[in-house]
């Protein structure tokens, strides 16, 4: 343990020597959320913009889209499969609803299905749509249950209820919409950052190597797994600092609501820290250079965030990509960030915590049996 401390002290002398790492450390947290405000902080409350792809065509798709229509604060756009894509990353439209073939027959024989509802800004925005979208088509689905399966019945009462007069009254209520959108995107955008920082911090390694200081160390009274700990404990502590800078900022000087309790933030944010600790080390375990390193970092982490939805949400992406983004664990943390914003208890989230647990263990362990096994002290370039 004596050995952890006095390397961990000697990291730390070696990063903060330059000021300028201690402005980049300070400034992430900053350009995170200034970056989420800019793109997200300018929503206004009022109409909602909605698109409807309606490749049904048949009667209750036309009358479902006639009910939106007639709504005073939505404002509908008829648009087609190919143009709404577009549509949702212009922000001509907040969400889509899609209508696909046989969502009149399946709405007929009480078994729902063929609709889909998409918004770039999150499953957040989708909530205020799918509360009268399920009152609407709740009534039809009431009359398919009650004339069991006959077209004819089904028809009938179908066209009377749509004779009658009936009325939603709005009332105005908190949107937490915007708040959570901005938290999830914020952490995001934090993420990039802590990667790039563990990534700086693992680098010293590299550097070392570079140096002959890291072989020097191996010949003293210092182990391979006290050397990786020390380094990954320094990591650790610096995103640590860079998490509670950005959770403070967003709650007294960008008055951001988080809708979960700051220890639950910190928490999972700080769990996730281990992750990028670990495959940052990974990633300089098996390097060979320095260029090389920077080059895997690259490759690994842009890409892979992109596809986790730490730029912009995952429901816009095909199924196929949101299927390969749950190996991913930005997905797994900005996922549990997202369900306790939604009021799940942390209890119930132990399977999210239980994952990214594993992802940093694995990770780390891995690094520390490759510095272990590595005895090759010929130059290194």
């Amino acid at each position: 343990m004596k050995n952890i401390i006095w390397m961990m002290r000697n990291a730390f002398k070696v990063v903060f020597k330059d000021k300028k790492n201690a402005l980049i450390f300070l400034l992430g947290p900053v350009i995170c959320i200034m970056i989420a405000v800019t793109a997200y902080g300018h929503w206004e409350e009022g109409e909602i913009r909605i698109g409807v792809v309606n490749e049904d065509q048949d009667y209750i798709a036309n009358d479902t889209v006639k009910f939106f229509t007639g709504m005073k604060n939505i404002k509908v756009e008829e648009i087609t499969q190919s143009e709404m894509q577009e549509a949702l990353t212009s922000g001509s439209v907040e969400s889509v609803i899609y209508l696909e073939k046989g969502f009149t027959n399946s709405i007929e024989k009480g078994n729902p299905s063929h609709i889909q509802l998409i918004s770039i800004k999150g499953a957040e925005v989708t909530t205020f749509i799918e509360s009268y979208l399920y009152q609407y088509l709740g009534n039809v689905l009431a009359i398919s249950k009650r004339v069991q399966a006959d077209h004819v019945a089904f028809k009938t009462a179908y066209n009377q209820y749509q004779q009658e007069s009936y009325g939603i009254s709005a009332h105005t209520v908190e949107d937490t919409s915007k708040n959570n959108i901005m938290t999830v995107r914020t952490m995001g955008f934090l993420i990039i950052i802590m990667f790039f920082t563990a990534g700086n911090l693992a680098a010293l390694i590299l550097k070392e190597k570079e140096k002959r200081t890291y072989f020097r160390l191996m010949v003293a009274p210092i182990s391979a797994k006290e050397y990786v700990l020390s380094n990954a404990f320094v990591n650790v502590l610096v995103m640590v600092f860079q998490i509670i800078i950005t959770i403070i900022l967003m709650k007294t000087l960008f008055k951001i609501d988080l809708r979960l309790s700051f220890m639950e933030m910190f928490f999972v944010m700080s769990l996730f820290a281990v992750v990028t600790v670990g495959i940052s080390l990974c990633i300089v375990a098996f390097a060979k250079s320095s260029a090389a390193a920077s080059a895997i970092q690259n490759v690994i982490v842009t890409p892979t965030c992109m596809l986790s939805g730490c730029f912009f949400p995952l429901e816009v992406m095909p199924e196929v990509i949101q299927k390969i983004a749950n190996f991913l664990p930005q997905t797994w943390v900005l996922e549990t960030i997202a369900q306790l914003q939604g009021g799940a208890a942390f209890s119930s989230l132990y399977m999210n915590i239980l994952v990214l647990l594993a992802f940093g263990l694995t990770f780390v362990l891995l690094a520390i049996y490759q510095f272990s096994r590595k005895s090759d002290v010929t130059v290194f370039r």
